[in-house]
């Protein structure tokens, strides 16, 4: 039987409470016909508490017994009950008696039915002695609710009820305390838990004798130092998430990334430390989770397949607790949260798609725990001109950042190589973001061109600075790849050619990648990335597939509602695992890819997927004769959504385009009268532009013939309502016929 709580209780010489305890547990179980257990941890008595609750473990079902062969003080009682406990969730109290064990019962209610995450009894001040240890008791609360500002009642209650998974994550520390137990509501406020206190009578010992004196002097020292000890833990160094580091320490790797030099350690080192200055609000932590994801990506893949499971598990009762919309959600479905344990339950759960974003994300999609000021509003290209804002926290972005360094190195990028972007690039909006992107390039050695516009002076640029700062690594977007690479009159010399290209934010097709592979003679690399998660997948050197970065996100390719099989294309559905602010789970990010159960010959353990099928490359020619990249469009509108609901550019011939527009709720002409002003200066003044309101845009999943499309729906392509009849894709440039002889994602 599955049992659904375990009581954990630390002994030392309790041979006289034991059979009390255990007995009145029972009655408590059969009473609100619950199936628990109540664990024993003897801890070295010296008296007869180890044969007693071996007599009681062998008479009663519900009774277990552990043994300590020497004293490891409370919390290693509870970490010993913590492994051996069977429950869901788990209870801790003294065996004392001193805690009525029937108050067991009104705890595990409080943590079902509110949206707590752990709930500890506060000791009442009914029939409650005022000695000298009370005393000491409360000055040691005061103290700890200064230091820690946790806002509780009794900090030092130590008895508590909650998830099996979040006590064993409490309980991790990094140091060395002569007394954690007065920690253990200090570690779960500090790691983000929602603690709800309820009132609870406290009993004076009857029997047995306290290991606290009646002046405890060396008790109170020992205490001082913990408290040191704590706040350099829970206050001056920042919050660590253990999940990685705990299952490669249960896991051990046997093949590990190649080392860094000492140098590059060294100039690594001081980037993460300065990250505050040069990222928004990231802390070193990226730097660990980027050591540990160079370890993971070499387990097993059945290993990182029980990685993205444990992490599942913690992100759904997150979400069920503190998350309204999913809480709703698997209320209404009959949903136990508890019963999404293994990737394939996930198809429980319904599809996120944009409009339950765009309807529920204030505030029914972000948890009741989130912290605004932790938290980095994204809004998506909208390539279908439908805009898009949610919000991810910082250890996502720690996240991102960690994965996009280790994928680098896949391409053979190390940190400090240089490296040319050329990206159609959105302007800071202040003055100190401006500094942070300056500083961060500086440091990087990384040199962004804007692409925006693809005329001969962005390409003179582009190519100087591959052949000045020869860099190791070229990204760029599909389609300014494959501009660049037929404006390429002769390969890049050996000495000044890169390690790699690569391309990203549409489809890279086979007959694309041969023609860039031709022209720059070095290999393409495709990365499949959003706004919304950064880098989720990623060829490596054995171009054998996309790699899922499967410590952060769980890809599915589902048809018609069930997983497709290996070779099958289906719609992408991704469920990120890191953020826990504004959770996406099971998210229709829009584009589609074929699924694949081939294991990569490089080795690597992390989930494949084969080709994918987004956003396609498409560029305009305005009358000033320049290339401009579809993303220009997606970037220039994604922050307008409450002027323009959704957008499609179709252009018939160079020099003029077709502008469909589903006006947005706050609509006016004077803002839009400015945006045509903006557009036109992009593409010339004489370029005709002939707006069309219209009250819908369809999305289609392939392109219209004959068309230069520019409207998408992150991978759908949105058909015009009445789609030209025009033959071929082209305009005569400065230098020739010009085209982009591509699909494109």
């Amino acid at each position: 039987m599955s049992v659904e709580i375990s009581i954990i209780v630390p002994c030392y010489n309790e041979g006289e409470n034991v059979l009390e305890l255990a007995e009145r547990v029972g009655a408590m179980f059969d009473a609100h016909g619950i199936t628990g257990e109540i664990i024993f941890v003897d801890d070295a008595s010296t008296d007869n508490t180890g044969t007693l609750i071996d007599d009681l473990a062998a008479r009663h079902a519900f009774v277990r017994a552990v043994h300590h062969p020497v004293n490891r003080g409370i919390p290693g009682g509870w970490e010993s009950g913590c492994r051996a406990a069977r429950g869901r969730y788990v209870a801790i109290m003294d065996g004392d008696l001193q805690n009525l064990p029937e108050d067991v019962y009104r705890l595990y209610r409080e943590l079902k039915y509110t949206n707590a995450d752990v709930v500890q009894a506060h000791r009442s001040h009914i029939g409650r002695v005022r000695d000298f240890r009370y005393t000491m008791s409360r000055v040691l609360h005061h103290m700890l609710r200064v230091l820690f500002r946790v806002p509780l009642t009794d900090i030092k209650s130590g008895f508590l009820v909650c998830d099996r998974e979040v006590f064993a994550h409490i309980l991790r520390r990094r140091f060395t305390y002569y007394y954690f137990q007065t920690f253990i509501v200090v570690s779960a406020f500090h790691k983000g838990y929602r603690i709800v206190e309820i009132e609870s009578l406290f009993e004076e010992r009857k029997l047995g004798k306290s290991f606290i004196s009646a002046f405890p002097l060396k008790m109170i020292l020992k205490n001082l130092v913990d408290l040191m000890t704590g706040v350099v833990e829970f206050r001056v160094l920042p919050a660590r998430t253990d999940i990685l580091s705990d299952f490669l320490g249960k896991h051990p790797v046997s093949r590990d990334s190649a080392p860094l030099p000492l140098l590059r350690r060294l100039g690594l080192r001081g980037f993460a430390l300065l990250m505050p200055l040069h990222h928004w609000k990231l802390t070193s932590a990226a730097l660990r989770y980027y050591y540990q994801l160079r370890r993971t990506q070499w387990l097993a893949p059945e290993e990182l397949r029980e990685l993205q499971e444990v992490r599942l598990r913690t992100l759904i009762k997150h979400a069920y607790r503190h998350v309204p919309y999913y809480r709703e959600c698997f209320d209404r479905l009959g949903i136990d949260p508890n019963a999404i344990q293994r990737l394939e339950d996930l198809q429980r759960i319904p599809v996120l798609t944009k409009d339950d974003i765009r309807r529920h994300l204030h505030f029914d999609l972000m948890s009741d725990t989130h912290d605004k000021l932790r938290m980095l509003p994204v809004t998506t290209t909208g390539a279908s001109g439908e805009p898009l804002m949610l919000y991810v926290d910082r250890t996502q972005l720690e996240m991102r950042w960690a994965t996009s360094l280790r994928d680098g190195e896949w391409l053979g990028y190390r940190f400090g190589d240089r490296l040319v972007r050329l990206w159609d690039m959105v302007s800071a909006s202040s003055q100190l973001a401006r500094f942070n992107e300056w500083l961060d390039a500086l440091l990087t050695r990384r040199t962004v061109l804007r692409a925006s516009i693809l005329d001969e002076a962005t390409t003179r640029r582009a190519f100087d600075a591959i052949r000045l700062k020869r860099p190791a690594l070229v990204e760029a977007e599909t389609e300014v790849l494959a501009l660049l690479a037929r404006r390429l009159r002769r390969p890049p010399s050996d000495g000044g050619r890169p390690r790699a290209l690569v391309s990203s934010a549409q489809t890279l097709s086979a007959e694309g990648r041969a023609a860039i592979e031709q022209a720059f003679g070095i290999p393409v690399f495709d990365r499949y990335a959003s706004r919304e998660f950064g880098g989720i997948a990623q060829e490596c050197e054995a171009h054998s597939g996309h790699h899922v970065n499967g410590e952060s996100y769980v890809v599915e390719i589902v048809r018609d509602g069930r997983p497709t099989r290996p070779g099958e294309t289906g719609d992408v559905l991704v469920t990120d695992l890191a953020n826990f602010s504004a959770p996406l789970i099971r998210y229709a990010i829009g584009d589609r890819a074929t699924a694949t159960d081939a294991r990569c010959p490089c080795g690597r353990g992390l989930p494949l997927i084969g080709s994918i099928e987004g956003r396609q490359p498409a560029v305009v020619v305005g009358a000033n004769g320049a290339p401009l990249p579809g993303g220009f469009f997606s970037a220039s509108l994604r922050d307008l959504e409450h002027l323009i609901r959704r957008f499609q550019v179709v252009q018939r011939q160079p020099g003029a385009v077709d502008f469909f527009v589903v006006k947005g709720p706050r609509f006016s002409t004077p803002a839009f009268d400015r945006l045509l002003a903006q557009l036109r200066q992009r593409l010339g003044d004489a370029t005709e532009i002939a707006v069309h309101f219209v009250e819908r845009i369809d999305a289609v999943r392939a392109p219209v013939e004959g068309l230069s499309p520019l409207a998408f729906d992150d991978g759908e392509q949105a058909a015009a309502p009445s789609p030209p009849e025009i033959r071929g894709n082209g305009a005569a440039g400065a230098e020739g016929p010009w085209e982009v002889p591509l699909d494109g994602r």
